[in-house]
């Protein structure tokens, strides 16, 4: 085979494959929240649109005090599609001279494939918390 044709060959196996996805597109939504002292309940939206075929959501939680619980849930359905709780050791005893402290860390990686259009809600609610959540979204559409 001539050395032009072998190109053009290896390009046809290379390049087609990754052309057929060319026009896919990715959107990334990151947030970084902090909570500090608050028993509070806190919102975070994100809108999926008509032909979206893949949305990812994580959540990663760093809680150095109290709890949290965080849902994923599709507004218009009321449909949960994921939920975690976390919240620190906790003691009987009450010496006021120990010292302790504990970072719990938690997280969660959904993958909802065909996902159906409409808003969907990552619901936080803390417990006397002092924490941080970095929320990270991706959407995959046509």
């Amino acid at each position: 085979m001539r050395p032009t044709l072998k190109f053009i060959v290896l390009f046809c196996v290379i390049a087609l494959p990754l052309g057929i996805n060319a026009q896919d597109t990715i959107l990334n939504t990151t947030s970084e929240i902090k909570i500090e002292n608050s028993s509070d309940e806190r919102y975070f939206e994100t809108y999926v649109a008509e032909g979206t075929f893949q949305l990812g959501i994580n959540i990663s939680c760093f809680l150095d005090k109290g709890s949290l619980r965080v849902k994923i849930i599709l507004e218009e359905t009321g449909e949960i599609f994921g939920s975690f709780a976390v919240g620190g050791s906790t003691t009987k005893e009450k010496n006021k001279e120990s010292k302790f402290t504990e970072t719990v860390k938690s997280e969660i990686n959904k993958v909802i494939k065909e996902p159906l259009p409409g808003n969907y809600i990552i619901k936080i609610i803390a417990e006397n918390a002092n924490a941080s959540l970095n929320v990270n979204i991706q959407q995959f559409s046509k």
